[in-house]
């Protein structure tokens, strides 16, 4: 399988994130309702153990719960191992952190905390996913390091106790992943950098650092291609931008702004003509629709 990383929230009505009851797969409670950003749609989230169980069993892509741990936040790791699964102190995708508060089985002090390792840099930090019954935001994701004291950025009042491995990501690491974003680096991103300045004049430096530019170009690609607006660049994104920019040889080249550029032209007549409207949105400067009934163009700067 491929690993696509979750680094923005689930979308509405995502069965993973919603009770059996209201027809979704999840065996978890309902999430906390006096939060202002509590919706019907996830019906479990904002809750640590709703999102973490979702995505952990949304990874393997079950279309069921095949692994619904009980308990508090805290009382994972040990109800993990009662289940067969594997645990351990390395991080690998796709795998639950736990932290406990105070002491395991004692929800009078606190019931810990759990989230999803989606991402595996190559200086050892790791990027999660999460939610939070005390949250005011239903999902976020925290950028972590070990730290000397080995708890994986959380505050002092919690204790790190390990991960839970997901079976379903146990022969994928950071280095066989199916996906580019943000924080990667090397030729690969160089060349998604040259593909997004070929389809959208985006005007990247080919540095080969997946940065904030190169993020903000590739969920304006997305958009254009209308596929899911995330800023990673997966199977998906690659198979459409590719599609798009495939016959990049045989476009016409015209100057823009002192800059040489490559777009489509129509024939007529043995003359070349060039679409406004793909310029425009192109350029990333306005939408251009073409008003039939007044039979002019409708410019709507961004």
């Amino acid at each position: 399988m491929s690993y696509i990383p979750r680094l923005q929230c689930p979308e509405s009505n995502n069965k993973y994130y919603n009770k059996k009851s209201t027809g979704g797969y999840s065996t978890c409670i309902q999430g906390n309702t006096s939060k202002s950003c509590y919706t019907s749609s996830l019906n479990v989230l904002p809750n640590c153990v709703g999102y973490a169980l979702g995505r952990f069993n949304e990874i393997g892509n079950y279309k069921i719960f095949k692994y619904a741990i009980s308990g508090n936040a805290e009382d994972w790791y040990s109800n993990a191992q009662k289940l067969g699964l594997k645990v351990g102190d390395t991080p690998k995708l796709g795998a639950i952190i736990c932290w406990r508060k105070g002491k395991v089985e004692n929800g009078s002090d606190g019931a810990g905390h759990v989230a999803i390792v989606e991402k595996i840099n190559p200086n050892g930090s790791i990027v999660t996913s999460e939610s939070g019954w005390s949250s005011s935001k239903l999902f976020w994701t925290t950028n972590r390091t070990k730290g000397s004291n080995g708890n994986w950025g959380q505050s002092t009042t919690y204790t790190f106790q390990g991960f839970i491995y997901n079976p379903a990501t146990e022969n994928i690491n950071s280095e066989t992943k199916d996906y580019l974003s943000r924080g990667d680096s090397g030729e690969k991103v160089k060349l998604l950098q040259q593909k997004l300045n070929d389809f959208g004049w985006y005007d990247l430096t080919l540095d080969g650092s997946f940065g904030a530019g190169t993020e903000r170009a590739l969920k304006d690609a997305q958009k254009k291609l209308k596929l899911t607006v995330d800023g990673i660049y997966g199977p998906e994104t690659k198979t459409a931008l590719e599609e798009a920019i495939k016959d990049l040889d045989n476009l016409t080249t015209i100057i823009v702004d002192k800059k040489e550029r490559k777009i489509k032209a129509k024939n007529i007549d043995n003359k070349l003509y060039i679409d406004l409207q793909d310029i425009y949105y192109k350029l990333n400067l306005a939408e251009v629709s073409y008003n039939k009934t007044k039979k002019i163009f409708q410019i709507e700067t961004k």
